[in-house]
């Protein structure tokens, strides 16, 4: 399975801006949950733990930036806060596959700053997962797709202690054929097919 196949007609004779669009939104919807469902199965080597809040000690607003996961290695038992950045068809598929340091500038919220941040100075922050504070041991960045020969590359440059990508997690629970994944595309395949054929009558 490659994202390219699926959402990108960019390059195609047959270019249709519109679908690559509408695909891309409602792949977006539920595309947290297949992080999530991946983390619970044998192929992984994270658990999700819940999502963090970060907190700048430095900072006297008392506000937190909430992140997307908290990934537990199922082996050392060390923690990393993670956020997923999964932008399909945004800016003609600027930002489908991570290939430079440099498409992260891109995202420059407080919340993203936050998570680069900790990897680069993680007691500058304190976290809390579910209420309760939690000492993590770095960050890991969850992409749509990446280019395996530059990960390496940015993790150098940003400190991440990972980049992981979607696409893998996806062809990871196709090749063990996981029951939870595919259960939970049937469901979200009969709630389209229920509202398009609701829109028919």
């Amino acid at each position: 399975m490659d994202f390219k196949d699926i959402f990108d007609t960019s390059n195609s004779s047959k270019l249709n801006e519109p679908r690559d669009k509408f695909l891309s939104r409602i792949f977006g919807i539920f595309s947290e949950e297949i992080v999530r469902i991946w983390c619970r199965s044998k192929k992984s080597p994270f658990e999700d733990i819940g999502r963090p809040t970060i907190y700048d000690e430095l900072e006297k607003t008392g506000r937190g930036s909430t992140l997307d996961f908290t990934f537990q290695d199922k082996e050392t038992k060390k923690k990393y806060v993670s956020e997923m950045k999964c932008e399909i068809q945004f800016e003609n598929f600027k930002y489908l596959e991570l290939n430079s340091v440099d498409q992260l500038a891109h995202h420059n919220k407080p919340a993203f700053q936050r998570f680069l941040g900790i990897a680069n100075e993680p007691k500058k922050y304190s976290v809390k997962v579910q209420g309760k504070k939690m000492n993590v041991d770095g960050a890991i960045l969850v992409w749509g797709k990446t280019n395996q020969a530059s990960i390496k590359e940015i993790c150098e440059a940003t400190n991440l202690t990972n980049i992981l990508s979607v696409e893998n997690m996806i062809n990871d629970l196709i090749e063990i054929k996981d029951n939870n994944y595919l259960e939970f595309l049937n469901q979200k395949q009969e709630w389209i097919n229920h509202l398009f054929n609701g829109l028919k009558i």
